[in-house]
């Protein structure tokens, strides 16, 4: 079954290979492009989706797989031995995940065929059983073969103080000597360590090595996630100091808000302070989770000292303007959006990106309400792809910002022909969203500044 569903899946990569576009054609003058593509539809999309299905019935497989009792043994096995101490392959052994992560698959292919590994004896072991004598030649043979039996079918013979995996004490001095150099002087690691490497030497991290031009750059540095954190950690701990200005790395700037939080008083700074802390939500959630939820629940909860206007003042200052309606497009996606525009409305520019407040019911049914109620007697195009990625998928914001941004493209597209291209087009929000207290997902409907908050860009 898993073997036929992995031809499957190879054999759709090398059919989207074959359908990939060889360069876009205008489509001013002709209908379809060489490739296929009509402007809405690709002959790709069809193999893209059974592609996604394949994956997803392939994944279901190898969770089935791996929740096989004598499966786990054997891989319980496999760690036990020291041969591959991830944190993934810790994880499914702890039921945190479906299946492990393995870096070496032919060794571990063999493992779970049977095959048996390699075994260490210790050549004082082997001197012990030989003990002071004088052998003739084939009794000698005999008892080697006979110790040997006892080890396994694979050895190696190893002194004492022979070095062992990643616990060789040679080798975790160099793998010490190398992180000091690279936190000490600023200057990213090559990448030449291996993940079960990576995790030792986030382990060896001195708090005095750290230095503040390698905090300026941490995500940046090649240490490793689990070094991420350690150093973040020990930040956290008060054991580094963290710099006064990181705006280079957006892990160091959430350690520091999260030290330090400086509530801000406008509306600019509350969306860099929550573009920079969504997306570290994930690794300070395994750090710090509940001082983390409440300083996220605290910004969501921001009274700016200066507000923004409301939604309808912006709406009545644009009555000329055709209007375009995102569904809740909130502070968080204020940049995607804004970086989306430029390719997909073309030739109009942006003249400006403001922010506005929605009334204290954070829902679309209240937005229809407010325009009921102001005598908005106005049509509007609504796009609803943010709404439905942020309800139906539990997305960090990094993968909603990615999928956010293709699904508008697409809808951006397809609405150009419907405008008129004299006339300036506004595109708003009808409320925002936030994280949820338990930092689940994200949410909307309360009257938190966050969920109020929506974005407004006028396009000449």
């Amino acid at each position: 079954m898993v073997d036929g569903l992995a031809r499957e899946v190879e054999t759709l990569i090398a059919q989207a290979k074959t359908q990939r576009c060889p360069g876009l054609a205008s489509l001013e003058f002709q209908p379809i492009c060489r490739c296929g593509f009509d402007g809405a539809d690709s002959p790709l999309s069809e193999t893209l989706r059974r592609f996604e299905t394949a994956c997803q019935r392939l994944e279901t497989e190898i969770g089935l797989f791996f929740q096989q009792d004598r499966v786990k043994s054997k891989v319980r096995e496999w760690v036990n031995q020291g041969l591959e101490v991830t944190t993934p392959a810790l994880s499914y052994l702890e039921g945190k995940s479906d299946y492990p992560e393995v870096e070496n698959l032919s060794l571990f292919d063999q493992h779970l065929s049977g095959l048996e590994l390699v075994k260490p004896v210790r050549a004082e072991a082997l001197l012990e059983f030989l003990g002071e004598r004088v052998w003739e030649k084939p009794d000698l043979m005999r008892a080697l073969e006979q110790f040997f039996d006892r080890a396994g079918s694979r050895i190696t013979v190893r002194r004492a103080g022979s070095p062992s995996s990643e616990n060789q004490p040679l080798k975790r001095d160099l793998l010490a000597w190398c992180y000091e150099q690279a936190l000490g002087q600023g200057h990213p690691l090559p990448p030449a360590f291996s993940r079960a490497e990576q995790a030792l030497g986030a382990e060896l991290i001195d708090p005095r090595w750290i230095g503040e031009a390698s905090l300026r750059k941490l995500e940046d540095m090649q240490l490793g996630e689990e070094a991420v954190q350690r150093v973040l950690d020990m930040m956290l701990n008060g054991l580094v100091r963290a710099p006064e200005n990181a705006r280079d790395s957006r892990a160091v700037a959430a350690a520091r808000e999260l030290l330090n939080p400086q509530p801000p008083g406008e509306v600019d700074q509350l969306a860099a302070k929550i573009e920079c802390v969504y997306a570290e939500h994930e690794r300070f959630m395994k750090l710090r989770p509940e001082p983390w939820l409440a300083m996220l629940d605290r910004l969501a909860r921001t009274e700016l000292a200066v507000p923004p206007e409301s939604l309808e003042v912006k709406l009545r200052a644009h009555l000329d303007a055709q209007w375009v309606v995102v569904d809740c497009l909130g502070l968080p996606l204020a940049d995607t959006v804004r970086r989306v525009l430029p390719g997909c409305l073309a030739p109009r520019q942006l003249r400006s990106l403001e922010f506005a407040f929605v009334s204290q019911r954070t829902s679309t049914e209240a937005f229809y309400l407010t325009m009921i109620a102001q005598e908005f007697r106005k049509a509007f195009e609504k796009i609803d792809v943010v709404d439905h990625l942020s309800h139906q998928r539990n997305l960090s914001l990094g993968d909603l910002a990615r999928l956010a941004r293709a699904e508008l493209e697409i809808a951006f597209k397809k609405l150009v022909p419907r405008l008129d291209p004299t006339l300036p087009v506004l595109i708003f929000g009808d409320h925002g969203f936030r994280l949820a207290p338990d930092g689940s997902g994200f949410t909307h409907g309360g009257p938190s500044t966050l969920e109020r908050l929506t974005v407004v860009l006028l396009l000449n």
